[in-house]
């Protein structure tokens, strides 16, 4: 997930900013029960010197300060998640004026809620919950930032 940061992220609220997902992973292979999950995958990584997970910042994003924001959410008892979150700064650059649409927007808080059952998919076809995926009307073939 990325927000912007507006003028700089060092005197941003990050609980003001409005997120939007640029990636999931969720069931990888297999089925519910039995398959290959992301954070499986995530967990047993040997540190081989091959990237775990790379993704592509949004070709035209708007350029500027970012948050950029991993996030990990365990769900081994259900209605008791475990989030494990990171975020960085994220400069964008390029010539990029594209931001995604207000349906594609999210508060966090406010992203989770308890008032709805928090326990594993019963489908493959539901496997990933939380905001939808923006799209930012570009392709994802370049990376356009830098991490700072």
């Amino acid at each position: 997930m990325m927000t912007s940061c507006g003028s700089s992220c060092t005197t941003f609220n990050a609980s003001e900013g409005k997120w939007f997902k640029i990636a999931e992973r969720g069931l990888l292979t297999g089925t519910v029960r039995e398959g290959m999950w992301a954070q499986r995958e995530f967990s047993t990584w040997d540190g081989d010197g091959t990237d775990l997970w790379t993704e592509m910042i949004p070709r035209g994003l708007k350029r500027g300060e970012y948050l950029i924001r991993h996030e990990i959410v365990a769900l081994h008892i259900a209605n008791r998640p475990q989030f494990y979150p990171q975020c960085a700064h994220l400069v964008v650059r390029g010539d990029g004026e594209d931001e995604p649409g207000e349906e594609y927007l999210t508060r966090i808080p406010g992203l989770w809620s308890m008032d709805r059952e928090f326990s594993p998919p019963c489908s493959e076809s539901n496997v990933v919950r939380g905001a939808r995926k923006a799209r930012v009307g570009m392709g994802r073939d370049e990376l356009d930032s830098l991490l700072t």
